[in-house]
């Protein structure tokens, strides 16, 4: 009888640990894709590097106009928050937006998730200026 009872107890452990992944990977296709095309419209470099979880940040950086480096003041606490507030403002710039929505997504969190979305959605386009190094080369 212990056997069995060992037996659904490991069972319902895996199904609850895979339940949990799969929820965690639908979160992140949906809070990733929309960083995705962003990057297409903004034309950088290698946009597929948005779904690599550390190599979207950098990606993002690049969307607000930074480099690399500036991913260290993302390693140093309380700077990293006011820094993130500089790039959310400075990819709202890029696509039209105004220091409103920059307020409305630091005040409610999920004000910035539901913006990228409606980057996507709609027909936003990229209008900011970031470093040519950045983006890829345009050919009409």
């Amino acid at each position: 009888m212990d056997f069995f009872n060992g037996l659904y107890a490991a069972t319902s452990g895996i199904a609850y640990g895979s339940l949990g992944f799969i929820v965690g990977l639908i979160y992140y296709l949906v809070r990733v894709y929309p960083s995705y095309v962003m990057a297409k419209r903004a034309r950088l470099k290698n946009p597929w590097l948005m779904w690599i979880p550390i190599l979207g940040e950098f990606k993002i950086l690049h969307l607000a106009g930074f480099s690399y480096w500036y991913f260290i003041l993302m390693l140093i606490p309380f700077v990293n928050i006011i820094f993130m507030i500089i790039v959310f403002y400075r990819i709202m710039r890029n696509f039209g937006f105004g220091i409103g929505m920059t307020i409305l997504g630091v005040i409610f969190s999920f004000v910035a998730f539901i913006t990228f979305w409606f980057i996507v959605l709609s027909d936003r386009r990229f209008v900011g200026d970031i470093p040519r190094e950045f983006q890829e080369e345009y050919n009409d």
